[in-house]
């Protein structure tokens, strides 16, 4: 027999009452409201102060009261109960009193068993299984997004330097493009009917994008508005849309022309989902600086804020960077491990609102990096985008040739850095993201530091003794380090607590410039200054904004991009003022010739991409490399490029494979 504490559990907040009852929370306030369902309200006024008890709720069940009774005549029931014989009545009486009680406790024992069952299938995994991988596709080439109707799957693919829609259906075949007059689409949502995606449109590196509507067959491509955003999801009536920008949801019921504010949080919302019933939207709220994902609940018709921690942390500190929710059986909330491993994490849910699992089932799919997931919500049939491991391989062009060659060929490695005498070179090595040194013909190669830091972008420092470089660690933010060139201890650079991008030297050594990465969604991007003998950081006056920082070799200048406005802009460290130096620069990366007399910058996307010279003295910008010749190419070619000693450029390709896959899996 249950012991007291499971006969009268005490339940504290509407969502425990409705998972007890197994209804929704829309039924529960009906029910409290019009049948006296018994709900305490605690002292203090706050709109979630009420709790209730499970005997009482069990009575209440057993009396009948959450039924409709919109049948029953009090006349009719009155006009019996006088033609009874009072002896007749009495024994009537009696007995339906005995029957009742036998039935009030065999309710109770089968509510109880019940309950206890619902409990356990909603909070206990199952062990998960996997029986087969299905390759649907077979082209290599990059792709990103991933939505079903169950019929179909939709997504974008890189094609000759360009992310363009692309379609296939479940069981395979050939893979359709979807046109489209935007240089690169992403799809975010795909509409409850099927015929329409929800598409972000961009031509350079900005975070938030024109938001459109893309027929998935016939139809003409129109946009929400002015709507720029960064994530957005149709209602499930497809009446409704929201979207998220900056650190706020917002939500449109006229396709943009009005929207009003769902919230506004301490972190970047991202992967908007709706609940089955448009009661809920599900999101992750990522905080910006440590990039880690929490799953998060808006109950929209009570204007309240996100439910905090309703999902654990994933084990190991893996990340929630693709997941999705899919209502089949019970519902299941599915998370893509994004650290090369190819994990599944499957959480069974409720299907009015989610609650605290006591541990995810783990699917491990042995593909390498999984990049996108999507479910079937009629059968739960998984398809996901796997990436195998692949390499980076860097190659070399000299300005105004057509043509590139390898450069250590062999070597898979990206941001290389020349020393300032131009015998060493330091770079990332790939796929384990460590920081080594060698001489320039890669010979005495040298690790500098572990595999628990992911470093980016090293730069030498102007005597050649030390190596600077931004790296980050699992729950914390990008941040500068500085490393013995022959090896040591690595010490950050500065005492802030912001997401820093690559970081260039001061001539004189004792300074390094910055600007902010991860940035542009929650609006804090600038440009700043680390002063390395007390590790304090200053802001460049009227910087906000910008990012891709470098200093000047003659000290003079740091140049900086504006991403939204695509300009590049020069600040003069005498003057304390910033200049426009050009536009129509829609890259993510500035190198400085040796003499300072020019800046070098990327325009990847547009009528023809291209790295281009831009003299500081005025002039005309000067086309230096054709990057669409690199589009005969296999592979994905990184924003990244730096200048080689002899006026040469290199850039780095990564070689590896991504297709989709339809991932079969059992449960017990």
């Amino acid at each position: 027999m249950p012991d007291d504490h499971l006969r009268n559990r005490r339940l504290d907040s509407w969502k425990d009452i409705a998972a007890y009852l197994g209804r929704d929370i829309r039924t529960v306030y009906r029910w409290e409201k019009e049948r006296g369902l018994p709900i305490h309200r605690l002292p203090g006024g706050q709109r979630r102060a009420i709790c209730a008890y499970t005997t009482e709720i069990d009575e209440w069940l057993v009396g009948g009261r959450h039924n409709d009774n919109r049948h029953s005549d009090p006349e009719n029931d009155k006009k019996l109960s006088t033609s009874l014989d009072p002896s007749d009545a009495f024994k009537k009486s009696s007995s339906y009193l005995l029957r009742r009680s036998v039935i009030a406790a065999s309710a109770l024992l089968a509510l109880a068993v019940v309950s206890i069952a619902v409990v356990r299938f909603h909070t206990e995994n199952p062990v998960v299984h996997l029986s087969g991988l299905v390759r649907l596709t077979d082209n290599g080439l990059q792709k990103m997004g991933l939505f079903t109707d169950g019929s179909e799957l939709y997504f974008s693919e890189l094609m000759d330097g360009r992310n363009v829609l692309s379609a296939i259906a479940t069981s395979g075949g050939a893979i359709r493009q979807i046109p489209t007059p935007f240089a690169n689409s992403l799809p975010v949502d795909l509409s409850p009917d099927g015929k329409e995606l929800l598409v972000l449109a961009y031509d350079g590196v900005q975070d938030e994008r024109n938001l459109w509507i893309v027929p998935v067959s016939e139809g003409v491509p129109r946009p929400v508005g002015n709507i720029r955003c960064h994530a957005a999801a149709w209602s499930p009536d497809g009446r409704s849309i929201a979207y998220a920008t900056g650190k706020s949801i917002y939500i449109t019921q006229d396709r943009g022309v009005t929207s009003n504010e769902l919230g506004s949080y301490h972190a970047i919302p991202l992967a908007l989902r709706w609940s089955v019933h448009g009661t809920y939207l599900r999101f992750l709220l990522q905080d910006p600086r440590t990039l880690q994902a929490v799953p998060q609940e808006l109950i929209l018709d009570r204007g309240s804020q996100p439910e905090p921690d309703l999902m654990p942390a994933l084990p190991g500190g893996k990340s929630y960077d693709n997941w999705a929710w899919v209502r089949w059986g019970p519902d299941l909330f599915l998370a893509a491990d994004s650290q090369d491993e190819g994990h599944i994490w499957i959480f069974k849910g409720q299907g009015t609102s989610w609650i605290r699992p006591r541990k995810p089932a783990e699917l491990k799919t042995g593909l390498g990096h999984i990049l996108g997931i999507s479910a079937d919500p009629g059968t739960g049939k998984l398809f996901v985008i796997g990436a195998t491991a692949g390499r980076d391989e860097l190659i070399r062009s000299y300005p105004g040739s057509h043509e590139f060659a390898p450069f250590l060929p062999g070597l898979s490695a990206l941001a290389l850095d020349f020393s300032p005498d131009g015998r060493w070179i330091t770079y990332v090595k790939m796929p384990d993201h460590t920081l080594w040194v060698s001489r320039v013909d890669g010979t005495q190669a040298r690790q500098l530091t572990a595999q628990t830091l992911h470093v980016e972008l090293p730069r030498w420092s102007p005597d050649g003794r030390q190596i600077a470089f931004t790296a980050d660690q699992p729950a914390k933010p990008w941040r500068i380090f500085i490393v013995p060139w022959t090896g040591g201890a690595v010490q950050e650079a500065s005492h802030s607590s912001d997401n820093q991008g690559a970081p260039t030297w001061s001539p004189d050594g004792k300074s390094l410039s910055y600007a902010n990465v991860r940035c542009q969604e929650a609006r804090d991007c600038a440009v700043h200054r680390i002063d390395l003998s007390t590790g304090k950081v200053s802001t460049l006056p009227g910087s906000n904004g910008f990012r891709t920082a470098r200093w000047s070799p003659d000290g003079r200048f740091i140049a900086a991009l504006q991403p939204q406005r695509r300009e590049l802009y020069l600040f003069d460290l005498a003057t304390q003022r910033w200049r426009r130096l050009a536009s129509g620069m829609n890259g993510d990366d500035l190198a400085w010739s040796r003499d300072s007399r020019y800046l070098y910058t990327d325009r990847p996307t547009g009528d023809r991409p291209e790295i281009v010279r831009v003299p500081l003295r005025g002039g005309r910008v000067q086309a230096l490399v054709d990057l669409s010749s690199l589009s005969k190419l296999s592979g994905k070619f990184d924003s990244w490029f730096c200048l080689t000693p002899d006026g040469s450029l290199l850039l780095t390709r990564l070689l590896n494979s991504s297709d989709i896959y339809a991932v079969n899996w059992s449960a017990n």
